[in-house]
């Protein structure tokens, strides 16, 4: 308000201060433009992270399956292995060969495979101890005056071994598959040794085959 105000001069000012307003209406119009292409440029950014962020984690989640699985088949497969091994060193073990074992390792396998070693190793000593043993009898049998001769329940012969079976004409052996009572049909004494025997007593008695004479003794 002052000498200088009238309407015309008014008129200016409010048409001056409405371009100034249109002017800055643009220029927030064009902010808000510009700011909502950076949001939506943001939102995609975000998304595509996202979507990668889901992309690695289902990567890693299928890489950690994966390796789970080849871990799972590994250890599987060690087991398989381990096994393999005891059974073909049970195997070995009941044919009497030498064991590839023990596996090693504080696993129940490897305490069997262990258990496995010391039974073969128990069982060649043992072997050993019998095979010196059926040394000493052949040795026995080969040269002592006898005659050793072994019947099953049928009195039928399986084992006749002895230097003595010379004295009744007889080879050792030859007698394996034949009946004792048909072998000694003629000496009754004999065949009731021999029952008495089969059924389960000891008897100790004196024979006379031919021109040789025996001290007899049948055991069950």
């Amino acid at each position: 308000y002052g000498p200088a105000f009238t309407p015309v001069t008014l008129e200016r000012q409010l048409a001056a201060h409405k371009r100034e307003l249109d002017a800055l209406r643009g220029l927030l119009r064009t902010m808000q433009e510009t700011e909502t292409a950076l949001l939506r440029t943001r939102e995609a950014a975000l998304s595509a992270a996202q979507r990668r962020g889901q992309g690695a984690v289902l990567l890693n989640l299928l890489l950690g399956l994966v390796g789970t699985l080849v871990a799972m088949q590994l250890f599987v497969r060690g087991i398989v292995h381990r096994v393999e091994a005891v059974e073909a060193d049970a195997r070995l073990l009941a044919r009497a060969k030498p064991l590839k074992g023990p596996l090693g390792g504080g696993d129940a396998l490897g305490r069997l495979s262990e258990a496995l070693s010391e039974t073969a190793r128990q069982l060649s000593a043992q072997t050993a101890q019998l095979r010196a043993s059926e040394a000493r009898l052949r040795d026995v049998i080969t040269h002592a005056p006898v005659v050793l001769a072994a019947t099953d329940q049928d009195g039928t012969f399986t084992f006749n071994e002895g230097v003595a079976l010379e004295a009744l004409g007889l080879k050792p052996g030859e007698l394996v598959g034949q009946s004792i009572f048909e072998v000694y049909k003629d000496y009754p004494d004999i065949l009731q040794n021999n029952r008495t025997a089969l059924a389960g007593n000891r008897v100790t008695a004196t024979v006379t085959v031919g021109e040789a004479v025996f001290e007899t003794r049948y055991l069950p």
